[in-house]
């Protein structure tokens, strides 16, 4: 999967968005600015530091739909839907399709790094994100987190039995096995 990584600044009620697909776009209108980051819905979008990049989004967005943002983690911008987990994603979709614009953080997979700096810097990051994954067998999809990863490449591959698929015996043998609560112990400390 093609791989591009963001760099937002904002110059008063102006934001810059820069792409390392050599696209660039000046504005202060909020659809014109969701409207180019969709056209880049089918790669792999990467940041260094989402909160920091988003800012100056968030504050296009406007004060109500930045309070329903933070409280649902969704707001609307006709015609799109924005959806936002804080230092993981950033979604942003057509409320008319099903195909969406998706930037993640890739400051979670270098905890103890400093930002890249330039454009090419943070590609080179996320491009060594998948070089390593790739030597494990994984080719995600997305890059929420290491959790959602693993998740989606390999949890989702695995058929695993659920309490749907056993037998009352086997059910109720597995019962018998599984320890007691910790307030039903007779004595703190005590074993027989």
């Amino acid at each position: 999967m093609r791989l591009e990584s963001y760099k937002i600044t904002s110059y008063k009620e102006w934001i810059d968005i820069g792409c390392t697909d050599e696209t660039s776009l000046y504005s202060r209108n909020i659809e014109e600015v969701l409207q180019y980051l969709m056209e880049a819905s089918k790669a792999l979008n990467t940041c260094w530091d989402l909160d920091a990049e988003i800012a100056p989004l968030l504050k296009l967005l406007g004060e109500e739909k930045c309070k329903k943002l933070a409280e649902t983690n969704k707001c609307f911008s006709r015609p799109f839907t924005v959806f936002y987990i804080p230092s993981k994603l950033l979604s942003i979709s057509p409320v008319y399709s099903k195909e969406q614009f998706n930037l993640y953080q890739l400051k979670q997979y270098f905890p103890d790094e400093k930002e890249p700096g330039e454009l090419a810097g943070i590609k080179a990051k996320g491009n060594q994100v998948l070089e390593v994954l790739a030597g494990m067998g994984i080719y995600p999809e997305k890059l929420t987190s290491p959790v959602a990863i693993y998740e989606q490449s390999v949890m989702g591959h695995l058929d695993l039995s659920s309490i749907k698929g056993i037998s009352k015996e086997a059910a109720y043998y597995a019962w018998q096995c599984s320890g007691k609560l910790w307030i039903e112990a007779f004595q703190l400390g005590y074993w027989e």
